[in-house]
């Protein structure tokens, strides 16, 4: 989902398979890098979350974020080590056209 549109269909088959994923949770009041606020799914391993976050209305694919979540990894409890925002995407018909173009 970070590397190409993926059709809601397959989209859809991929929430329900994450779902059954053990340790996999959402984080309600996630925020991408670019401050839009998100739902995000995640999974925390040795006290850090990493997050794909989620548009709540469309549910579209809007950045991740990996966040320090526990004691033990050695930073302060809410640093954010890393962070993107998905700003724009769209699907064009020409090699180097941007959509809306």
């Amino acid at each position: 989902i970070r590397e190409s549109l993926v059709p809601p269909d397959a989209l859809a088959a991929v929430f329900r398979a994450v779902a059954r994923i053990p340790g996999v949770s959402v984080a309600r009041h996630a925020v991408n890098a670019a401050g839009k606020p998100g739902i995000g799914v995640q999974q925390t391993f040795h006290g850090i979350s990493e997050q794909l976050i989620f548009n709540p209305a469309t549910y579209a694919f809007i950045g991740e974020r990996e966040v320090v979540v526990a004691a033990g990894s050695g930073l302060p409890i809410g640093t954010v080590m890393d962070s993107t925002a998905i700003l724009a995407a769209g699907v064009t018909s020409q090699p180097g056209q941007l959509p809306g173009s």
